[in-house]
């Protein structure tokens, strides 16, 4: 069992918190800028020490998680580094994806160990996350360090792995695209689908189904082989069909635009994407992908025109 202090009690703290505190793991404080959100994470997982001090982590904690937005983790470890801790037999470890273990440089030289531990899981609130199954990306500073997160890893049941430090801009840059830009495709997704006026059936109901099997396809097919829909096929007049539709309907003459500024934008991007994949499949050199080409980036630089126009006016 290892003593532990997370600090920040923001999303990812919450999850973490209790996965830990399930796991018979000693939290054994919790410290935020907010003494309200210590406070309020301590007692939903039943501990009693929280604070808004760094100074106030017992010298006998050996194992603390910095769980502060990236921007930061450089400052609380530079404030770290001039607390009074037992740094030669700690471990720092902060959970960025996209940074890696040089921010903690100043606790290194404290003689402290240091690693990152990022856990490949969506944390949309402040409500605990199950952690179970999630894959753990390990950076460490030494193997001491690697081993004992991931004891901690696979004693909540994740997956450990290790990642180099060169090597997590990349991974950080998967996961945003296969989790945050996904939800803003079901955003633009929704957005059409409410202009459809379909009575009877909720989006999800209707949309639910495909996305879970595109995913399944994906996984047993491949990525490129998974691929279906007009960009697919070189359907150019479905494409044209849609991004007339939806250039008017993100057209600021349109008076009602329903929250769909960035769709057309979106979709042409997304489309030129779809391409990368057509020609993967080795169908770059049909006549139906160069004409989606050339019409695909044409649309793309009136797009882009047009925004910029807007931005002009939008500064007079």
């Amino acid at each position: 069992m290892s003593d532990i202090a997370i600090i920040g009690a923001g999303k990812a703290a919450a999850s973490l918190a209790n996965g830990l505190m399930g796991k018979n793991e000693n939290v054994a404080s919790i410290v935020s800028r907010s003494l309200k959100s210590a406070r309020d994470l301590a007692q939903r997982i039943g501990i009693r020490n929280y604070s808004d001090s760094l100074s106030d982590i017992p010298r006998w904690v050996h194992l603390i998680f910095i769980t502060v937005p990236d921007r930061e983790i450089a400052r609380v470890a530079e404030d770290l580094s001039r607390c009074d801790l037992d740094f030669e037999n700690s471990l720092f470890c902060h959970i960025s994806g996209a940074q890696n273990i040089s921010l903690l440089k100043p606790l290194k030289e404290k003689g402290a160990r240091t690693a990152s531990l990022h856990i490949m899981q969506s944390f949309p609130s402040k409500n605990f996350v199950e952690l179970r199954g999630a894959f753990a990306a390990v950076e460490s500073s030494s193997p001491e360090a690697e081993k004992q997160l991931f004891r901690i890893a696979e004693k909540l049941e994740m997956r450990p792995f290790i990642i180099g430090s060169e090597d997590k801009i990349f991974y950080h840059i998967a996961g945003v695209f296969a989790s945050n830009f996904l939800i803003a495709n079901l955003f633009h997704a929704q957005q059409a689908f409410n202009k459809s006026r379909i009575e009877g059936v909720d989006f999800f109901s209707i949309i639910k189904p495909i996305v879970k099997a595109t995913l399944e396809n994906a996984d047993r097919e491949g990525v490129v082989r998974a691929l279906s829909g007009p960009v697919e096929r070189g359907d150019l007049e479905v494409v044209k069909n849609h991004l007339s539709v939806l250039k008017k309907a993100s057209s600021p003459n349109n008076g009602e635009t329903g929250g769909m500024d960035n769709i057309y934008l979106n979709y042409i991007c997304q489309s030129i994407s779809l391409l990368e994949i057509v020609k993967l499949k080795g169908q770059a050199e049909s006549p139906s992908y160069k004409k989606m080409r050339e019409f695909l980036i044409c649309e793309l630089k009136e797009a882009v025109a047009r925004e910029e126009g807007e931005g002009v006016r939008g500064r007079k």
